[in-house]
């Protein structure tokens, strides 16, 4: 003889899975309604001289392109360089070429360093372990 268990229900109170689902649900529908805000704000302060979101001299190339479109596809010490270039007119002029000459030497040098390494390596292999 099969019995059936009867859930306790109340009509007052919901069940930690159903406050979950409703909860995960609202979370989604919060995420999905935040998007257009964040891409208004980001659309207005693209608009005005915002010194922390969007400096000046960072805007001001008559291509439109903002740098940081450009450096954030670079290596650190690359970006940084493009940066500096980028700015020199609107900023510090001689003290930002020479920061951006700075920063493409030390990437010359990393650069040289990992070739020695890999050669290194290649070389290691070659001969086996010692």
């Amino acid at each position: 003889m099969a019995t059936s268990k009867k859930r306790k229900t109340s009509s007052s109170k919901w069940s930690a899975e159903r406050w979950a689902r409703f909860n995960a649900k609202k979370a989604a529908r919060d995420r999905s309604n935040a998007i257009p805000l964040v891409k208004q704000e980001i659309e207005t302060s693209v608009t005005q001289d915002d010194p922390v979101n969007h400096p000046r001299h960072y805007n001001v190339h008559p291509s439109g392109v903002e740098c940081i479109d450009i450096v954030e596809h670079m290596s650190f010490n690359l970006g940084n360089a493009v940066k500096y270039i980028w700015r020199y007119a609107d900023k510090d002029g001689l003290v930002s070429l020479d920061k951006a000459i700075w920063y493409i030497q030390r990437e010359k040098q990393r650069l040289l360093q990992k070739s020695y390494s890999e050669i290194r390596d290649r070389q290691e292999i070659k001969r086996g372990p010692r």
